[in-house]
């Protein structure tokens, strides 16, 4: 995953739809921001997982 934390100010790691940008609050914390009244969004492919082998652990 490239970015998870929102630091890029252009957002160039995401593919956005609508309007979307960068938020930063009082404390320096990044964000995506979607406003507006059209649906928007931000995502990411991520590639190379492989899936888990075994039993996953209790809830």
């Amino acid at each position: 995953m490239k970015d998870p934390g929102f630091n890029d100010a252009e957002l160039t790691a995401w593919t956005k739809t609508g309007t979307v940008a960068r938020d930063t609050d009082d404390q320096g914390r990044t964000s995506a921001k979607l406003t507006g009244t059209a649906a928007a969004s931000v995502g990411q492919r991520i590639a190379g997982l492989t899936p888990a082998s075994g039993t996953p652990p209790p809830p």
